[in-house]
């Protein structure tokens, strides 16, 4: 099981909640700066960026992890912060991506179920994005409109 240090060293349940609070939030802070430096959100409002951060997981998967194989579900893509992945498909590598990249996008083309394998080569920083998050930001980048509007 994990720990989370600070809640450990403070008994006190209350200020357990707070201490966590703040670790979330300076996450999400940090993650929203870099987010900002990849183009392809580079043009997101300060306020989208931070909801943005606040809907994203993070991994940090070592090298060698099968990250999604042929036959899964497609729900979400990924985003490389740092490292490097492939993507297989019958043992033939289509394509090696590092920072910057994504991987997994067939899922915003309709794909729902994986028609490839991906795997780290690297130890990586992946951003997992959500399929219908995507699918809220797509026009925010096309048309200028507000990704935080109901859907």
């Amino acid at each position: 099981r994990r720990h989370d240090l600070p809640a450990v060293l403070d008994p006190d349940p209350r200020r357990q909640r707070r201490i966590r609070r703040m670790s979330i939030a300076a996450r999400d802070e940090n993650l929203a700066v870099r987010l900002r430096e990849i183009g392809l959100f580079g043009g997101l409002s300060d306020e989208v960026l931070a909801h943005l951060a606040a809907s994203l997981t993070v991994s940090t998967p070592p090298a060698g992890t099968v990250v999604f194989r042929e036959g899964d579900d497609a729900l979400n893509l990924f985003l490389i912060v740092s490292g490097t992945a492939r993507v297989e498909q019958d043992g033939r590598t289509l394509g090696t991506m590092g920072a910057g990249e994504f991987f997994g996008e067939g899922c915003l083309a309709g794909q729902t179920q994986r028609m490839s394998t991906a795997i780290t080569v690297t130890d990586c920083n992946l951003i997992r994005i959500e399929k219908s998050l995507m699918l809220r930001l797509l026009p925010v980048w096309m048309y200028g409109g507000d990704p935080l509007a109901p859907s």
